[in-house]
């Protein structure tokens, strides 16, 4: 059964789609255990989740007590800056027209955070957002973790 705790109702519907569970059982799951939505935001949502398993492959079933260790983060050249960049996708729900966003939130930090720790940070950083534009926070998901590292491609006169 998904656990709605983690993550909100997006984590649930990202593990759900990650473990193969179709739309309608995991419907049927939030409904049994008493948190059920709407059939209409969820099925919206489940197919958001399904983007994300596609994009993020193992990345979101991850340990969220975890910062990503250095095997599970592909490293980009940069011309000077070094650290990690954590990416989190946060969904919410308009209230006024019902339809679900999903927004981008990087955490830049030296040598990484707890997964958890990024999802929070995404969320304190939208939530004034939330607030302002009437928006239901539906959940956030941890989809990425990148090594920056600085190249000198020589290219200095």
């Amino acid at each position: 059964m998904p656990n709605v705790e983690g993550g909100g109702y997006f984590g649930s519907a990202v593990r759900a789609a990650g473990e193969g569970i179709s739309a309608s059982a995991w419907l049927r799951t939030l409904a049994e255990a008493g948190t059920g939505i709407r059939r209409q935001v969820g099925l919206r949502l489940y197919a958001e989740a399904r983007r994300v398993v596609a994009e993020a492959g193992e990345e979101p079933s991850r340990a969220l007590s975890a910062v990503p260790s250095l095997a599970e983060m592909a490293p980009i050249a940069t011309r000077s800056s070094a650290g990690v960049l954590q990416t989190v996708q946060v969904s919410y729900r308009e209230k006024v027209t019902g339809n679900i966003r999903t927004v981008y939130h990087t955490t830049k930090s030296e040598h990484g955070v707890t997964r958890e720790q990024a999802i929070t940070n995404a969320i304190s950083a939208y939530a004034g957002h939330a607030e302002e534009y009437e928006q239901t926070l539906l959940g956030a998901v941890h989809s990425s973790a990148v090594r920056m590292v600085p190249v000198d491609l020589g290219l200095s006169a």
